[in-house]
Order: structure tokens, then sequence, then C-alpha cells
């Protein structure tokens, strides 16, 4: 399962590369690299956010949660919430 959603995440990631691509938002090296790369071979990038999620304020958030499961499925939902609307 974790196989499945690391190769969805890598995928979404690439499409979003490919758009970023055309906004000249993708640094210089990435573009190179995935020129060089077949369309099927998956390539590890890291994502940087220009605004970042408040740690502090998730460390708020989240200390209700007595179920580890429960704070990271709240944790993982608030940091998709925050990325889909930065």
């Amino acid at each position: 399962m974790k196989k499945v959603l690391l190769f969805i995440f890598v995928a979404v990631c690439f499409c979003h590369g490919i758009v970023a691509q055309n906004n000249a938002k993708i640094d210089v090296a990435l573009q190179q690299e995935i020129s060089s790369r077949n369309a099927s071979e998956l390539i590890g990038i890291n994502i940087i956010l220009n605004q970042q999620y408040d740690q502090m304020d998730m460390r708020m958030k989240s200390s209700s949660f007595t179920q580890k499961e429960d704070k990271r499925t709240f944790v993982v939902g608030e940091l998709k919430r925050f990325s889909g609307e930065t």
C-alpha cells in the first residue's frame, strides 16, 4: 500500500512539475533531469511551498488528540488543506 501511495505522490508531483515548467517555477536542474529521463521513470523531488504552516499552531491544534493515528489523520488533512489553499 505504501508503494502505491508513493507512486501516486511521485506521479502527481511529476505532473505538477511539467505544468510548473510552463510557469518557470521549476528549478533548471530538475527541468534538465526530467528532459534526460524516460517518461515512465520516477524522480524523487522535494516540494517547498512559499508559505509554511506554523509549527506551533499545528502543535496546539493537534495536542487534543490522544490516539496517534487520529493525530496523524488530522495533521495530514490539515497540511493537505493548507497546501491546497496556498
